[in-house]
């Protein structure tokens, strides 16, 4: 009987997210999982890390447990404490919404995905452009896609893999595209309100940025041609084995 890999499991939504148990649950038919989830919605934070000794870690089921942090703490946990053990790999999702572009510089999913990779394992993020589809149905599918991913040595030490599901339609979903991360994102759209003489209310929108500059292999193209997207948005050096000799020049 083959080994399971086992796999780091988190998100940027918090445990309060209605897609993260379910991922975690088909997850566990296929690998052998531990969760370590933010207890907050962690949306937009990106990359950002805590210090201190605040933050609580809360056991509330098997192999799952809850954070007071960011998804790279949760990450940089995992990965560093003996007590949860060595890993493959760590999937980051389901993301209630795509993160493409320019967007994945701000997101804590991609962040966590990006920690794993960085610390040499494979990293993989999984967005999805429908949140509101069934949970147990999505988190089917995005359990294929990281068990694809690792198959074909798409994942590999060090890599960085950003996966994109399209809202499926009437249609379904059409396959799979190994595509280019895209050069756009989303932009903020800001306003101002006065409420004081030096003083005023700030709103925020995001705004998808179309590009001209699409082409046949990017992200976006393939999303909105109803494919899922795989793309490998960024490789780290692997660690150096300290005990093979180094040449000096």
């Amino acid at each position: 009987m083959a080994k399971r890999s086992r796999i780091l499991v988190t998100n940027d939504d918090g445990i309060g997210s209605g897609l993260v148990l379910p991922f975690i649950q088909a997850m566990r038919t296929v690998f052998d999982v531990v969760a370590i989830i933010p207890r907050d919605d962690c949306s937009l934070t990106g990359h950002s890390a805590s210090v201190g000794s605040n933050q609580r870690l809360q056991l509330i089921g098997e192999d799952c447990f809850v954070l007071d942090g960011f998804p790279a703490d949760c990450v940089a946990l995992g990965l560093n404490l003996p007590e949860f053990g060595t890993f493959d790999a760590v999937a980051a999702g389901v993301n209630r919404g795509l993160n493409i572009g320019s967007d994945t510089w701000y997101s804590g999913t991609v962040a966590a995905a990006r920690e794993a990779a960085l610390a040499g394992l494979a990293g993989i993020a999984i967005s999805c452009a429908e949140p509101g589809a069934n949970p147990e149905e999505l988190a089917r599918i995005a359990t294929g896609l990281v068990k694809d991913v690792m198959k074909r040595s798409i994942a590999g030490k060090g890599v960085l893999v950003n996966i994109n599901i399209p809202a499926s339609g009437e249609t379904g979903l059409k396959g799979i595209a190994q595509t280019l991360p895209a050069d756009h994102g989303s932009r903020s759209i800001f306003s101002l309100e006065k409420v004081h003489a030096k003083e005023w209310r700030v709103s925020v929108v995001a705004e998808r940025v179309a590009s001209a500059a699409c082409h046949d292999r990017c992200e976006c193209t393939a999303l909105d041609s109803g494919f899922v997207s795989v793309a490998v948005i960024q490789r780290f050096p692997c660690k150096p084995d300290p005990a093979r000799e180094v040449d000096h020049v």
